[in-house]
């Protein structure tokens, strides 16, 4: 599979994105203020443990609650700039098929990037923080 694959650009993570947030529930009414206490740095912490128990997961999934499906807002932006991040750090890469035609298709994959650079990857973060 891995012949059929390609790097993602970012334009196509914000189409992905902008897909999570439409099917996102409303946080509140527009004059009402809900802080979160969610940082990117427990968002990069939550990607690298689900990605430690799979091979591959796809986007839109590590934005969404892996029990309910749903999440908050907050979540997801914070998730989105943690996935940003860790693959800024080199752990992990964001993979898209490919069709007959080179064209990039179907659901856009993160896995882990190599053993050498994903095992350090606490120590990354650590440093980031």
């Amino acid at each position: 599979d891995a012949e059929r694959e390609i790097s993602v650009d970012l334009t196509a993570l914000l189409t992905a994105l902008r897909e999570v947030l439409r099917s996102a529930p409303p946080s509140g009414t527009a004059h009402e203020l809900f802080v979160e206490p969610v940082t990117v740095r427990e968002r990069m912490i939550a990607v690298m443990n689900r990605l430690s128990g799979e091979e591959n997961v796809e986007f839109v999934a590590l934005l969404r609650d892996p029990v309910t499906g749903e999440t908050t807002r907050a979540t997801i932006v914070a998730t989105f700039l943690a996935i940003l991040e860790l693959a800024r750090l080199g752990v992990l890469g964001l993979y898209q098929g490919r069709d007959e035609r080179d064209a990039p298709t179907g659901p856009i994959h993160v896995r882990r990037r190599g053993e050498g650079l994903a095992a350090d990857w606490t120590e990354r973060i650590s440093e980031y923080m």
